[in-house]
């Protein structure tokens, strides 16, 4: 399925899709995994997605927990301020909104609520002019977690060649 059609299936979806055990499991090992192109960032924010969607559901509550999504994803946050949004087509916070980190890249905005926003580096930025926040756009990508997570282990399937 290409990412276009994921789309369209998460804008009429009614409830979120399958996420598997193996998915769950794959994605938590692989939340600290360093990142130095889009593929990798693509992959991660998949991953990320994928947890955020799994934690919600009952039989994953217990497996993991938030402070292991938020941490990684506090990292990739100081990441992208550092390096002025290398590997992603934009990123902003919207302090108004827990504060609401926004990731587009491919085509999809990645959102992920009541980001660590305590370190300076994230209060200077988001109170900077590089911080253009933008409209939501209404994709619910938690809905498609497991099968946008397929699309990006097929497209960063080197790092299951080399066991990273």
């Amino acid at each position: 399925m290409k990412i276009d059609e994921l789309i369209a299936k998460a804008q009429s979806l009614e409830k979120p899709g399958a996420i598997t055990p193996e998915q769950v499991e794959k994605a938590w090992n692989d939340r600290y995994m360093a990142i130095t192109s889009k593929e990798e960032a693509f992959y991660f924010l998949c991953c990320i997605n994928l947890l955020n969607a799994a934690i919600k559901r009952k039989v994953f509550k217990k497996e993991i927990y938030y402070g292991g999504i938020k941490k990684p994803l506090s990292l990739f946050l100081l990441q992208l301020i550092e390096s002025e949004g290398q590997y992603v087509d934009d990123f902003y916070l919207n302090p108004e909104e827990g504060p609401c980190l926004y990731i587009e890249l491919n085509g999809l905005q990645f959102t992920f609520h009541n980001v660590n926003s305590k370190e300076p580096v994230v209060k200077e930025f988001m109170e900077s002019e590089g911080n253009q926040i933008k409209d939501w756009k209404g994709i619910r990508l938690q809905w498609v977690a497991g099968e946008l997570f397929e699309i990006a282990r097929e497209r960063n399937s080197s790092r299951d060649e080399f066991g990273v």
